[in-house]
């Protein structure tokens, strides 16, 4: 039977956040998206794909795999991934917005019943260790405190042994620092609770519960992690 990764033997030191932080409006957000799909958007989700292919390149998942994906947004990785590799995914959100959107794109490509949307707390869920890849694009970095050893757990503890977690964080360089100016210049930055990570940060993190970098790649001012629970 699986057993739960093990809890790190000591904590490990992440980029501080604002001591008056605001949290982001994801209603906004996602509202936003719903009213109208802008190039920004677009491209996003080719990178985000890209990246994933990069990660997974050369690395070999079961034939039908099954796919978690925490903070799930619109959930167009997860569908990207079931279209490439099939399987089953689950979805855990929050945001009432973003799962109706969601709804709607894995209706409108005929794959409803091929995802399970969860509304609820991703710092909540967990259903043990399940999950043959479990995946995350721009969350990790809105947790802070406390809470990012929280959503470093829930992500571990979902992984079967054997399986893989891959990330894609906004990482601190100088690339990030201007394309945050860029769009704080024009009003454009709603990411008001995000703190990048330092590059060699997730694997840190992560290695307490068991995991091991397997693949590493960049996505625009983001950097990917593809790990593997020993």
């Amino acid at each position: 039977m699986p057993t739960s990764p093990a809890a790190p033997s000591a904590p490990v030191p992440a980029p501080a956040a604002p001591h008056s932080i605001i949290a982001t409006n994801w209603d906004d957000h996602f509202a936003t998206i719903g009213r109208r799909r802008n190039l920004v958007e677009a491209i996003r989700i080719r990178q985000v794909f890209a990246a994933y292919r990069r990660l997974l390149a050369g690395v070999a998942l079961p034939a039908s795999p099954r796919v978690l994906e925490l903070g799930a947004g619109t959930g167009h990785a997860s569908l990207r991934l079931v279209e490439a590799f099939g399987g089953h995914a689950t979805l855990v959100e929050r945001n009432r917005s973003a799962r109706g959107l969601s709804r709607r794109l894995w209706s409108a490509r005929g794959l409803l019943d091929r995802v399970e949307h969860v509304a609820g707390d991703l710092l909540d869920f967990d259903r043990g260790a399940t999950f043959d890849l479990v995946h995350s694009g721009g969350v990790v970095e809105h947790f802070h405190g406390p809470d990012q050893a929280r959503v470093v757990a829930a992500h571990a503890r979902a992984v079967a042994p054997g399986g893989l977690l891959a990330i894609l964080v906004p990482v601190d360089t100088v690339r990030y620092r201007a394309f945050r100016a860029t769009l704080r210049a024009v009003g454009k930055w709603i990411y008001t609770d995000e703190v990048p990570w330092p590059v060699d940060l997730a694997p840190r993190l992560f290695a307490p519960h068991g995991f091991a970098p397997v693949a590493e790649t960049t996505c625009g001012h983001e950097r990917g992690y593809l790990l593997r629970r020993r």
